[in-house]
């Protein structure tokens, strides 16, 4: 899952970053010069209604089709071909080879994971016919200039490299931007847009998500549960679709305990029941949706603080352990109840933190799950936090999900199902948080961290704490005492307190609630009691032809964490998130 921390790590101290989701315009995006992205003509749209079916018969025969009409003639389809080049042992095309002349519809575009998915189908088939990035307008940017904004991340670096002084033609052939959200009904789209990629599209991925684990009750379920009903409703449209793929998070499992297989949700599956039985509440999902248009009506009934409370509530007497998660799953339950024949692909990732290996290795945006305290740690601002040492951290490479949703494409295109791959190591190759401390612990020691005087802060061993309560002891001294210390000195004797005094007694009381905070909001995922199994993931990596493996390699049985956590994702937040400062 592509958890983001609802706080963001910003020099010197931790700071709360709120992302604004507002915007007034959908529109679809047209070039405003030959050297824009390209979009649909007018002539173009008109042929594509015109002779529909022609266009449709001009797929490669040997690929899987599905439509709404003719979801049952896939094997049909395809006899009329030759088996495909470098297939898999179940006779399934191999990756690059289904990509090849395909057009794919993508939300979430600008996050963390949708990037590298991007750049991942663009190094490995730059064949691809389209990729439409569903791209949300910002007051200050449109959706085209968003993409134009995006082309210049170093995750692109190796395409870069690849083509050149080609770079920008080659990537404004392949990209066009959509403008759009999951937010609005229709996605947001007019009428002739939306008509026009619907004869256009072969796969869609849904990626787009609100993942703060405390978000508004509202607008959680607006993006979260919703959002998967529009785009799902989108996809069925789309009469060339052979499949969507709806990336969601293995954290769906809720308060789940014990190891957890791949099964889809039904409608109103309730895991305060599955725990505790009848004496739990059962699970509407209509009602909350209900409950979540109240609030979205009634916007100062209560204010934020309220709708995210509620959100909690819902939450854990349901048996999840925060909006985030109870919205993602409402959100599976409805597209399983609602997709027809449309063939899904659940891909349901735990942690998804830096790159592996690709597109560089240690390549990552943002703080993910993980990041503040390693980062505070780093920084001397905080010598442990409460988890259960035995339980299993479950990171997941942002390369290994990415090459799992590529690997999902060719085996269930076509497929009249729905299918659930969870996409993480609690099972095949567990770190557990004692184990992730001494690591971390090792790494600071090594390569420090440096101070304002570009000195090495040195730091004791990271603590695994038992619960808050031992969080508050160990930090008491340093943001408790210190500025309760410099309080009474004011009172008593207020011109010897200095005025850097008084501003670093603010700082260290805003850096103790925003760790107090983090500390709370994160036990649930601390003392995770589940286990994800990985059996369709890995027989699905099993089944791969031995060059797929290479190229797309998603083993989940083989990490070295002291390597990945040492050379690589440590690394990788001081060169790409925290380039290169330390406070």
């Amino acid at each position: 899952m592509a958890f983001k921390s609802p706080c963001a790590l910003s020099p010197p101290i931790l700071q709360l970053a709120k992302e604004r989701r507002t915007c007034n315009r959908y529109k679809w995006t047209r070039p405003r010069s030959e050297n824009r992205i390209k979009a649909f003509s007018h002539a173009e749209r008109t042929q594509h209604e015109r002779n529909g079916q022609q266009y449709a018969s001009s797929r490669p025969r040997n690929l899987r089709v599905w439509n709404a009409r003719s979801a049952g003639s896939v094997e049909a389809e395809l006899s009329k071909g030759d088996a495909a080049p470098n297939a898999s042992s179940d006779g399934v095309p191999d990756i690059s080879s289904f990509l090849k002349g395909k057009t794919l519809l993508i939300s979430g575009a600008t996050g963390f994971l949708a990037k590298v998915l991007v750049e991942k189908i663009l190094h490995e088939q730059p064949e691809v016919q389209r990729v439409y990035l569903l791209i949300q307008p910002t007051t200050s940017n449109t959706a085209e200039e968003r993409l134009e904004q995006l082309m210049e991340a170093a995750v692109f670096n190796r395409l870069r490299d690849t083509h050149g002084d080609s770079y920008r033609a080659f990537m404004q052939s392949k990209l066009s931007a959509v403008s759009g959200t999951i937010a609005k009904d229709g996605l947001g789209l007019l009428s002739d847009v939306a008509q026009a990629l619907q004869n256009e599209v072969d796969v869609v991925v849904h990626s787009a998500a609100t993942t703060t684990f405390d978000e508004s009750f509202d607008v959680a379920v607006n993006v979260n549960t919703l959002g998967a009903t529009r785009v799902l409703s989108f996809a069925q449209q789309c009469r060339r679709c052979q499949l969507m793929v709806h990336v969601s998070t293995a954290y769906v499992n809720g308060l789940r305990i014990g190891p957890i297989s791949e099964r889809p949700f039904k409608l109103g599956d309730c895991i305060a029941q599955e725990l505790r039985g009848d004496a739990a509440p059962s699970l509407d999902v209509n009602k909350m949706i209900r409950l979540a248009a109240t609030l979205k009506d009634n916007p100062k009934a209560g204010g934020d603080d309220e709708a995210k409370m509620i959100g909690l509530r819902q939450a854990k007497k349901h048996g999840w352990q925060d909006t985030y998660v109870f919205t993602k799953a409402m959100g599976e339950m409805l597209v399983g109840e609602q997709r027809g024949s449309l063939p899904v692909a659940v891909v349901r990732p735990s942690i998804v933190e830096s790159a592996l290996r690709e597109p560089v290795p240690g390549w990552i945006e943002g703080i993910r799950m993980v990041d503040p305290f390693l980062i505070a740690y780093g920084r001397g601002q905080m010598q442990g936090f409460v988890a259960n040492k035995h339980t299993v951290c479950d990171v997941i490479p942002v390369d290994t999900v990415v090459n799992t949703i590529l690997g999902v494409m060719p085996a269930q295109a076509g497929k009249d199902d729905m299918k659930i791959f969870q996409v993480g190591t609690s099972t095949t190759s567990p770190l557990t948080f004692g184990r992730m401390c001494d690591i971390t612990s090792e790494t600071f020691a090594r390569a420090p961290m440096l101070d304002r005087n570009k000195a090495p802060i040195e730091v004791d061993p990271l603590l695994v704490l038992p619960n808050q309560l031992a969080f508050v002891w160990e930090h008491w001294r340093k943001y408790i005492m210190q500025p309760v210390a410099l309080q009474v000195q004011q009172k008593a004797l207020p011109k010897t307190v200095r005025r850097t005094d008084r501003a670093r007694a603010v700082l260290l009381s805003k850096t103790w609630e925003q760790l107090a905070y983090l500390s709370k909001l994160y036990e649930p995922y601390t003392f995770y009691a589940a286990q994800f199994e990985t059996t369709n993931t890995q027989k699905l990596f099993e089944s791969l032809s031995e060059e797929d493996k290479q190229k797309f390699n998603f083993d989940l049985e083989a990490f070295d964490w002291t390597q990945y956590l040492m050379d690589v994702h440590v690394p990788g937040l001081k060169k790409y998130v925290l380039k290169g400062r330390s406070s």
